[in-house]
């Protein structure tokens, strides 16, 4: 029940999801060298203020998510990137001594599941509403949607969905730490609600502005060729009133 423990300053990790993570403190990199060294789960919580340094575990969320280092890329200088593969929630019930890095003894959060019509209701609204953002977002494939119409755990679906918003680093904590079910999908769909009521604004904004853009490039190339005709014809100041 110890795990090796990483402190994140701006990053959440969810369950299910593969995250990038960038460690740079000399005692995350022993941390992640020794989880890679002996292939085991590592754990990460995020900071309650991302300016510290020095980690005691008062400075630290103490609900997290363990998962596996599919790839670690070291390097000499900078920071060492890793690719996680997120698996579970946790909660740490103590630290443990004597270790160069976090170490700490954890219980697990198992995945909540069931909750009827109500947890089923809140799934299919959040399928349509995620749908619906991909749709309006720029840029993105087609295939994403068809890639989130088939999740069929509303509990993963929620997790996805809470790292991809564009919400702060505290908020995606306290979804992070909602273990039931229902509480924690009206969390996400709160989130999510709010954010495609911007983006279906922006898109009304510009499809607003290319329309008025267009008109005015229409009107530009028209006159231009009003002029070109002038030209043609010889047609002098005088009669430029009258075209008009």
């Amino acid at each position: 029940d110890a795990l090796i423990i990483v402190p994140m300053r701006n990053t959440v990790t969810f369950p299910g999801v593969l995250a990038p993570v960038a460690v740079g403190r000399s005692s995350s990199v022993a941390a992640v060298n020794e989880a890679v060294r002996q292939s085991r789960k590592i754990g990460f919580l995020l900071q309650r203020d991302p300016k510290t340094d020095t980690i005691a575990p008062d400075d630290l969320h103490w609900v997290g998510t363990a998962g596996e280092i599919v790839r670690y890329v070291p390097s000499s200088e900078g920071a060492h990137h890793l690719a996680v593969q997120g698996q579970s929630r946790f909660r740490v019930t103590e630290f443990l001594d004597g270790w160069p890095f976090l170490v700490a003894r954890v219980v697990w959060v198992p995945e909540a599941t069931g909750g009827g019509d109500a947890v089923e209701a809140r799934f299919l609204q959040l399928k349509a509403q995620a749908g619906e953002a991909i749709k309006l977002l720029p840029n993105m494939p087609d295939e994403l949607v068809g890639a989130v119409q088939a999740i069929d755990s509303p509990g993963h679906l929620a997790d996805m969905v809470a790292n991809l918003l564009d919400i702060g680093n505290e908020e995606k904590q306290a979804i992070l730490e909602c273990f039931d079910l229902e509480k924690r999908l009206d969390k996400v769909l709160a989130h999510l609600g709010e954010r495609v009521s911007v983006l279906r604004l922006s898109k009304a904004i510009g499809d607003k502005t290319k329309k008025e853009f267009d008109e005015r490039q229409r009107e530009h190339v028209l006159r231009e060729q009003l002029r070109q005709i002038q030209k043609e014809l010889g047609e002098g100041e005088d009669t430029a009133a009258e075209l008009d």
